[in-house]
């Protein structure tokens, strides 16, 4: 049998058909009663006299109807009239489309039953049935089907959960993500799949809920973990609906796996690049201009005194070009990290920053930091000489402090200053490289304003990203 066909219960037979009458007149049903003796359709109070359009009085027989029937559905109307002649008595629904009188196709369902000769008082066989005009029903619940293929085939991760956090639903992508079948995530809490402390996850719902009364969404990054692996950082969006037995709460989640290898990549081919031409610039220009240097040196020795001024203020000039071409290499990159150790190009960058004319600058790393390297002490070194390079670009006479340390399971770095920035929006730019440099490895950057109008750059970098000579060794032994 069709879908679009259905056998109902049997009514009542207890009753009363005035009672039946107004009850399904009630819900917006057309009423009528089909006459099989002599093919006459009656309408009961249809609203104007018309149904979908058409005067009542024109759809009087068999053919009228079924003339106003999608073809494609005349198979629907047969299955029915079959299942009603095997069960005279049983009520029985059909789903069809209809043209209407403005020649629009409308799906109406009409249910009915067949009643014998003996059942009636008009002493034929008689179908009693109702109409109704289901188009918008049906609309929205192929709009809600739409809605559902799109969220189970999207990329994005979608969990709905209730007010006490459990999970109601789930879409593939979700159980991808966090590494069940969707079957299993239905009624688990989503906070188990969450990697900060209970305590940070208190403080996290809190801020998701002040910010959807609000503005009705949240937006933000969380630390996830799927079953049996490692955390990960997702980007996230919340939301609240109410449901019919209460508050649900939809989570949008992104995995940020992927992105972070291909940052990490772009940033490892840009710092191989860098550190070429910084490596050329500093050992191929800077020679040659430094041989240069010298042989005017022992030139403008030779030569008498009145005449050999010239010579020296050209090689003087050489050598101002040798030192800011030493000065720009380590700009381009820090390649001195794998010469001599983060530790000392920490303290090599503090003395730049006193050539450059910073008033006061202090750098401290502790034992254990200053031993890192790759790429967690590229990006140390990368951050603080980002923020150095603009505060002596910007004000001479600045303080700066700089400290490196190890604290429970990161590398963290804190980068000082005392320089009030008028170009707000370019600093923020900064800012926002800065963070993208961070994001690659995981790690996180806060800027704190101060009090005397600087700022100061907390990095924190996590124990997996950076590798220290302690945990080299305790790996090779």
């Amino acid at each position: 049998m069709s879908d679009n066909v259905r056998v109902l219960p049997r009514i009542n037979p207890e009753t009363t058909a005035s009672a039946v009458l107004a009850a399904v007149r009630a819900g917006g049903h057309l009423v009528f009663a089909w006459s099989i003796t002599t093919d006459r359709c009656s309408w009961f109070d249809p609203p104007a006299g018309k149904v979908l359009g058409h005067a009542a009085s024109a759809l009087i027989s068999r053919d009228a109807l079924l003339a106003l029937v999608h073809p494609d559905d005349l198979l629907s109307v047969r299955l029915a009239t079959e299942a009603l002649q095997r069960e005279p008595g049983t009520p029985v629904a059909v789903q069809l489309r209809v043209r209407a009188a403005d020649g629009q196709w409308r799906c109406v369902e009409t249910r009915g039953c067949l009643l014998p000769p003996s059942a009636n008082e008009y002493g034929e066989g008689r179908f009693a049935g109702s109409l109704l005009d289901i188009t918008e029903r049906k609309r929205t619940e192929s709009q809600l089907a739409i809605g559902a293929l799109m969220l189970e085939t999207i990329y994005d991760a979608v969990l709905v959960t209730g007010a006490d956090g459990a999970i109601r639903w789930a879409n593939s992508a979700a159980a991808s993500l966090l590494g069940m079948p969707i079957a299993t995530l239905t009624g688990r809490a989503l906070a188990e799949f969450s990697a900060d402390s209970r305590e940070r996850q208190l403080e996290l719902n809190q801020e998701i809920r002040d910010t959807v009364a609000r503005s009705g969404l949240w937006r933000g990054r969380v630390s996830n973990v799927a079953a049996g692996g490692d955390p990960f950082a997702v980007d996230a969006a919340v939301c609240r609906v109410q449901g019919d037995d209460g508050e649900l709460w939809i989570h949008v989640r992104r995995d940020l796996r992927e992105r972070m290898q291909l940052q990490q990549a772009e940033l490892a081919a840009a710092r191989i690049e860098q550190q070429r031409l910084g490596k050329q610039l500093n050992e191929s220009l800077s020679q040659e201009l430094t041989a240069a240097s010298l042989l005017l040196r022992g030139l403008g020795r030779q030569l008498p005194v009145d005449t050999s001024e010239p010579v020296l203020e050209i090689e003087r000039i050489l050598r101002n070009s040798i030192s800011q071409c030493r000065q720009l290499a380590q700009g381009i990159s820090p390649f001195v990290l794998g010469e001599h150790g983060f530790a000392i190009a920490m303290q090599s960058l503090g003395k730049w920053a006193e050539q450059q004319g910073a008033d006061k600058v202090s750098v401290a790393v502790t034992h254990v930091a200053g031993t890192i390297d790759g790429d967690a002490a590229h990006l140390v070194h990368r951050v603080a000489q980002e923020v150095v390079t603009e505060v002596c670009a910007t004000e001479t006479g600045a303080s700066i402090d700089i400290r490196v340390w190890q604290e429970g399971t990161h590398i963290c770095a804190s980068i000082t200053d005392d320089v009030v920035r008028a170009d707000v929006a370019r600093t923020e730019q900064k800012e926002l490289m800065l963070a993208y440099r961070a994001e690659s490895l995981g790690a996180t950057i806060d800027t704190v304003a101060l009090a005397n109008g600087g700022r100061r750059i907390i990095l924190q970098i996590p124990d997996r990203a950076a590798t220290t000579a302690a945990r080299r060794f305790a790996a090779s032994a």
